[in-house]
């Protein structure tokens, strides 16, 4: 927790212009990950977010720079190759849809992004 709370006030620092950009309500494509492209915003950015259920790492492309950090349910300050942190705050929601035949099923979760912000 306390890592947290210092990866946010260093984010924080380097963020004292910040800009807060509103992201738009997406539907997101596959099964096990959140993966979502263009990604509707109030800036008009290229947005793109992926982030596996079962991985570490989640990745937001903004213009096609990739920005990494933690996986977490909601909240993320993620990095760029040079340095460069944004702040990417995200809502999810899910349901599964399940088809059986004989005596197996197969399952699908299907993930929309209901919004959330990006802060840089």
């Amino acid at each position: 927790m306390k890592a947290l709370i210092l990866a946010f006030l260093l984010a924080a620092a380097g963020l004292a212009h910040a800009e807060v950009i509103t992201l738009d309500k997406s539907p997101c494509t596959s099964n096990a990950s959140r993966s979502c492209q263009n990604i509707g915003n109030a800036a008009g950015l290229d947005l793109d977010y992926y982030a596996a259920t079962n991985y570490l790492v989640a990745t937001m492309y903004v213009d096609g720079v990739p920005y990494l950090g933690p996986n977490t349910p909601s909240y993320s300050v993620m990095t760029n190759s040079i340095g460069q942190s944004i702040i990417v705050q995200v809502v999810f929601s899910s349901y599964r849809t399940c088809t059986h035949s004989g005596r197996g099923q197969t399952c699908t979760t299907h993930w929309t992004l209901e919004g959330g912000t990006l802060t840089r």
